[in-house]
């Protein structure tokens, strides 16, 4: 009888977060990643080895191992920052806090004209 048995390893994105990147000292995106190794029997993973969590810039491409404290904080931190932009029915609301823009049309003066050029309308 033949087994087949090996270890796999499975990546998983738990958020994106805004921050500086300790590498390349520029902000940026960064994509906090959960890699777990399973020992796998007939190519199908049964036993989690392993966990870790690293945090990925997007600008420069570098990787570092964070904790799983840290990297819990951070998936809350993102989460929160992603509620609080968020109307309730999960759409991100405009800058004017979910209120209709009602009136703002008559409220443009569409008579100005761009700096430095004349006035269209006569001046009385």
């Amino acid at each position: 009888m033949l087994i087949i048995f090996g270890f796999r390893r499975r990546a998983s994105r738990l958020a994106v977060i805004f921050t500086m990147c300790s590498f390349c000292h520029t902000p940026a995106a960064h994509a906090v990643t959960r890699l777990r190794k399973f020992f796998t029997l007939f190519f199908i993973p049964v036993i989690p080895i392993g966990t870790k969590y690293t945090t990925t810039c997007t600008l420069c491409g570098r990787s570092a191992l964070i904790s799983k404290d840290t990297a819990d904080k951070l998936v809350a931190f993102a989460q929160q920052a992603d509620g609080a932009s968020a109307g309730p029915s999960g759409v991100p609301m405009s800058p004017m806090n979910g209120q209709e823009a009602q009136g703002t049309a008559s409220a443009i003066d569409t008579s100005s004209s761009a700096p430095g050029e004349p006035s269209s309308t006569p001046a009385d």
